[in-house]
């Protein structure tokens, strides 16, 4: 929206004087078409409409071109060799050597799919809020580049610098890919040069955004939108000046944002400009709670056998709009995860927050009628250890080479008759994976404050040194990556929850080598169990 606006308040100080009048009012009234559109359609709708705005944001701007190219032409061609990888010396055949020019034309042309592929990929793979992100760093990448376009006028090198080339997309002379983008160009182009290049900085802003929504996809859209800086060279499509600001437009954008996502201008305004959507509807959220979330929340968000989503404690756990979108659209409803659409999750955060802040939640404190019993330790610390830490702390492990989202059939788990009795084979079919990972991390974090208890002992029966300030260090490290591994798991990332598991590896060693790792066993024992917790 705000592009469009701004385009249509430079309209007028363009040479089309004919034209403008008619370009600047259709351009405001696309911006206004944009926001009342996107609040009329379903959530998935809106997430496409992208598309349309990248490619009338491409073609408004060369409606305003009357100036002659040739003054910019000139200032392009000016820098020699840099002009054109065609003129690098003994680089001058670089678009045409053995099989390469075909290579280097294949990969121009993915940069028209290049742009839905990758929102696929993010839409598939993220929250609104990376859908949000991506379209925004697209459109600003994209539309930067093609503003200029009325000012900064030329044609592609391979018409300017050469009029007389075959361009004929139905020459003989032409491999059957180059004949194929010359028709695309013919038929879908205005046939302008943008500076800088816009088919490569919507390329490289694309990959970016898919890398942080996806690393190991986003690693083959980069290679893909080199591959299209290249070809866009070597074809003489653009001149290399314009391909590599381009680039460097395309890979600036993404960072900034994230960088700068506290800034309501970049984050809040061009979430608007996009489709409206990050702020979701209260009214479609309100639906979707009654028909999905009632049930288990209670029709006030009171509490039923689903905790309440209002009070004090719920909006100090649950500040950030954006994490309880992805809390909902990734776990819940607990009986379906994954179900809701990003849409669908963003409306119902927005009406959660809402119902959550108008209603009543003051609750008296309660008074306690006698004071708090307390209760000497059962285990030892190798009993505590073996029972609780031991287990969950190796299914955070185990997520490293087993993906818990990975369906493998739909067979219930049964452990077999004839197995030796296990602890973790018993009712292992009852939880989804993905549960049993989040209580494991829940288990480390509430269980690691047992270790302070006083009065509990170690295997050897000397005190575990509950007072020393290097035990308690360790305890809370324990207790941080507890929460830690929790709010990864709540991702439903994988990797996410790989990461935190080094975490926990190197909390658990910190300790082991300080209290349990001694030397000097003998054989009676050979670990030397006689030494610990001293």
């Amino acid at each position: 929206m705000l592009y469009f606006g701004v385009l249509a308040a430079l309209s007028p100080f363009t040479s089309a004087f004919r034209r403008w009048s008619a370009v600047g009012p259709a351009a405001a009234i696309f911006a206004g078409a944009i926001v009342a559109v996107s609040r009329v359609l379903d959530g998935d709708i809106r997430f496409w409409l992208g598309h349309l705005y990248l490619i009338a944001g491409y073609w408004l701007p060369a409606l305003l071109v009357t100036r002659s190219p040739q003054r910019f032409e000139q200032w392009l061609n000016s820098f020699g060799a840099f002009g054109s990888f065609g003129s690098f010396g003994s680089f001058g055949s670089f678009g045409t050597f053995g099989s390469f020019g075909t290579f280097w034309e294949l990969a121009y042309l993915c940069c028209y799919p290049v742009v839905p592929a990758a929102f696929l990929t993010v839409y598939l793979n993220g929250s609104s809020a990376e859908v949000d992100r991506f379209w925004t760093s697209v459109l600003i990448a994209g539309y930067g580049c093609y503003i200029s376009l009325p000012w900064l006028v030329s044609r592609p090198p391979r018409v300017a610098n050469d009029p007389n080339a075959p361009n004929d997309p139905n020459g003989p002379n032409e491999s059957w890919v180059r004949r194929l983008n010359l028709k695309v160009l013919d038929r879908l182009s205005h046939g302008w040069n943008t500076f800088p290049s816009g088919h490569v900085a919507v390329a490289f802003a694309a990959a970016m955004a898919v890398t942080m929504s996806a690393p190991r996809l986003g690693i083959g859209f980069l290679i893909l939108a080199v591959g299209i800086l290249i070809g866009s060279v070597t074809g003489r499509y653009h001149y290399a000046i314009d391909a590599v600001i381009g680039a460097m437009v395309g890979v600036t954008i993404p960072l900034m944002l994230t960088r700068l996502t506290s800034i309501v201008a970049l984050g809040g305004l061009l979430s608007v400009v996009v489709h409206a959507q990050s702020v979701g509807d209260a009214t479609r959220g309100q639906a979707v709670f009654k028909e999905r979330c009632a049930v288990c929340h209670g029709e006030a968000l009171e509490g039923l056998v689903g905790p309440p989503l209002k009070g004090d404690e719920f909006a100090k756990t649950w500040s950030s709009q954006p994490a309880l979108v992805d809390k909902i659209q990734k776990t819940m409803p607990q009986d379906e995860p994954g179900s809701l659409t990003a849409a669908q999750a963003t409306d119902l955060a927005a009406f959660i927050v809402r119902a959550g802040t108008t209603a009543t939640t003051s609750t008296p404190p309660l008074v306690a009628s006698h004071e708090t019993p307390t209760f000497p330790p059962a285990a030892n610390l190798a009993q505590l250890m073996r029972g609780i830490l031991f287990p969950s702390s190796n299914i955070i492990f185990n997520v490293q080479g087993h993906d818990p989202g990975e369906k493998k059939d739909d067979k219930p788990y049964e452990p077999s008759a004839n197995d030796n009795f296990s602890w973790a084979q018993w009712g292992a079919g009852i939880y989804s994976p993905w549960e049993i990972v989040d209580y494991a991390a829940l288990s480390i974090a509430d269980s690691a404050p047992l270790l302070l208890v006083p009065g509990r002992r170690c295997e050897n029966g000397r005190p575990v040194p509950s007072d020393r300030d290097d035990w308690k260090k360790f305890t809370q490290d324990l207790i941080d990556v507890g929460k830690a591994a929790y709010k990864a798991s709540q991702s439903r990332s994988q990797e996410a929850v790989s990461d935190v598991s080094n975490q926990l590896a190197d909390a658990c060693l910190q300790c082991h080598e300080r209290y349990r790792d001694k030397p000097g066993g003998t054989t009676a024992d050979p670990s030397n169990k006689a030494a610990r917790c001293f």
